[in-house]
């Protein structure tokens, strides 16, 4: 069953006043004071002006981070992953997965479950009779996998300390990956572009250059559909 226009619109509207100009109301400022005013969830995707670019290098690889948009996410931390072993690994070493909009709201998110598979994030849900089921384009929609690469080692400890269940605010820039090593060898990484894509190719890789845990959520409970269960 379709998602209620009504509900549709909301998730639209909260997705449309978000402000990339200085800080969102409920985020941590510059300072480290926390903003306790109910944040917006979401993401903020910003097209830029001039471009930004971010290299690093990691064993025999040379890798260029090309910024295609300033980039912000707020949502609930649902699932992460931990990589090591390979170059690329080394270069993003976590996946830190969101969900957002109804899918963080009771009782709907009692009726979603998340799961990781190496650099995916899959999920089954099912909505019992009396509650309005959100569908798989909504599902899709709100909730993303983020492939990691921290600007500094700073950002990627305070990566560590947010736990599965918290709300979080990540900063930074969507980028596009090229390596290069000694010996000529080339590797591709794009990052998806919009929160609709979906299977190989629609995670977001994110330049991390701030990490912050939200001071609330704002959730208001669906009194129709608790009342319906």
């Amino acid at each position: 069953m379709n998602i209620p226009s009504l509900l549709l619109m909301g998730a639209m509207l909260a997705s449309a006043i978000l402000s990339g100009a200085g800080m969102m109301d409920g985020g941590v400022a510059a300072d480290g004071e926390v903003n306790t005013e109910i944040p917006v969830m979401g993401p903020l995707q910003e097209n830029l002006t001039s471009p930004e670019a971010f290299s690093r290098d990691i064993g025999d690889w040379h890798f260029m981070m090309t910024a295609v948009a300033r980039y912000t996410l707020r949502g609930k931390l649902v699932a992460r992953d931990n990589y090591s072993g390979s170059s690329t690994d080394t270069l993003s070493p976590v996946d830190l997965s969101f969900a957002w909009g109804k899918l963080i709201e009771a009782p709907y998110e009692d009726y979603i479950s998340y799961y990781k598979e190496p650099r995916h994030l899959n999920y089954h849900y099912h909505f019992p009779a009396g509650c309005p089921a959100l569908n798989y384009s909504y599902v899709n929609g709100h909730s993303s996998n983020n492939h990691c690469i921290f600007a500094n080692e700073s950002v990627r400890a305070a990566a560590a300390a947010v736990e599965i269940g918290d709300f979080v605010e990540i900063r930074g820039y969507l980028v596009d990956v090229r390596g290069v090593d000694f010996r000529g060898s080339t590797y591709t990484w794009n990052t998806s572009r919009s929160r609709e894509d979906e299977r190989e190719g629609a995670c977001e890789i994110i330049w991390v250059e701030e990490v912050a845990q939200l001071s609330g959520a704002g959730i208001v409970e669906d009194l129709e559909c608790r009342r319906g269960l």
